[in-house]
C-alpha cells in the first residue's frame, strides 16, 4: 500500500466496504492495514540519506515482479525505470516526525486504522533503524495515539456510487 495514493487508499476503502455489504458481512467495525516503508530521522537531510536503501528495495522489488532473478540471484543494476528521489518520498514515509505524523494521519483519513511499517530496507543499518523506531516511539505514535478514521465513511461509502 505504499506505493497507493491516499486518495487510492481511500476508493479501495469504499471498495471493501461495499463489497462487505454486498456479501452481507458487518460494514463495522473495520481493520485495514495499510504497509509501507518508514524512516524517522531527526532532520530531512538525516532522513533524505536513507534514499539510496529505499532505491534499492524498490528496485529489488521491481526486479523480483519482472523474474529478473536468476538462480535465487537477484538482478539490482541501477535502471531507466527506478524511482526518483521525488517518486520515493511520495510513496514511502521517510522524514522527520513533523512531515510523518500529518502523512499518517491522512491514511486514517482514507479509512486506514492500523499501519504496518517495514523499518528495514535495502540494507540500512541497525543503528539508523535503532534511532528510527526510537523516534517513532518517542514522536509519532504519541501524535496519533487518538487518530480514528472520520466518522460516517463507511456511511459515505455505501451511499456513494460505485466507480
Amino acid at each position: 500500500s505504499g506505493a497507493a495514493s491516499v486518495e487510492r487508499l481511500r476508493e479501495q476503502h469504499a471498495e471493501y466496504v461495499r463489497a462487505r455489504h454486498r456479501y452481507g458481512r458487518g460494514a463495522e467495525p473495520l481493520h485495514v492495514v495499510a504497509q509501507t516503508q518508514v524512516h524517522v530521522a531527526e532532520t530531512t537531510a538525516e532522513a533524505h540519506a536513507v534514499l539510496p536503501f529505499a532505491r534499492w528495495q524498490a528496485r529489488a522489488v521491481a526486479r523480483v515482479v519482472q523474474g529478473r532473478v536468476d538462480r535465487g540471484v537477484l538482478d539490482a543494476t541501477p535502471a531507466d525505470d527506478d524511482p526518483t528521489d521525488a517518486v520515493l518520498l511520495s510513496r514511502q514515509f521517510i522524514g522527520t516526525p513533523d512531515q510523518i505524523v500529518p502523512r499518517l494521519q491522512a491514511l486514517s483519513d482514507a479509512g486506514v486504522t492500523h499501519v504496518s511499517m517495514l523499518m528495514e530496507f535495502g540494507g540500512l543499518d541497525a543503528a539508523r533503524i535503532e534511532r528510527s523506531i526510537r523516534l517513532v516511539g518517542r514522536e509519532v505514535i504519541p501524535a496519533l495515539r487518538d487518530v480514528t478514521p472520520p466518522a460516517g465513511l463507511v456511511a459515505r461509502a455505501l451511499a456513494a456510487p460505485a466507480g
